[in-house]
């Protein structure tokens, strides 16, 4: 009976979720911020993104990004602000936010949060917030 429990694998890597990072901004109107908003939102899927996916692509690029992010965030011994997978993160946000800019927008600003699934429920912890940046682009 031993011997036929090696063959059957067992799943349960998939039994609890690790963390889940999220990357949200918001941008000041009139001197005033905004409500936090989603960054990367999950494209959706359709039956021939089983050939060809290249938004899916893009966005689990732009989730590896995130989490480079804030591994290098956890990381004392550099300044993660200088790093280029933080620029990029920044860059991405600047893009995002330019999309949402009115005349009134001056500046934007994002964080990192992870949620994190234990057994009794979800939770969320705020890994970084930045400062804020000026938006650089009138409408």
């Amino acid at each position: 009976m031993g011997f036929i429990r090696v063959l059957i694998p067992t799943w349960r890597f998939f039994d609890r979720l690790g963390r889940v990072p999220e990357l949200l901004f918001r941008v000041k109107f009139g001197g005033k911020f905004g409500p936090w908003l989603p960054v990367l939102e999950k494209p959706t899927r359709k039956f021939y993104h089983l050939f060809l996916n290249p938004e899916g692509n893009l966005h689990l690029a732009y989730n590896t990004l995130v989490d480079r992010v804030l591994d290098d965030s956890q990381n004392k011994s550099i300044d993660f602000e200088n790093q280029i997978s933080f620029q990029q993160i920044k860059n991405l946000v600047h893009q995002k936010a330019l999309t949402s800019a009115t005349k009134e927008t001056t500046h934007f600003e994002f964080k990192v949060s992870v949620t994190q699934y234990e057994k009794s429920a979800p939770y969320v912890i705020e890994v970084f917030k930045t400062s804020e940046y000026e938006i650089g682009y009138k409408v």
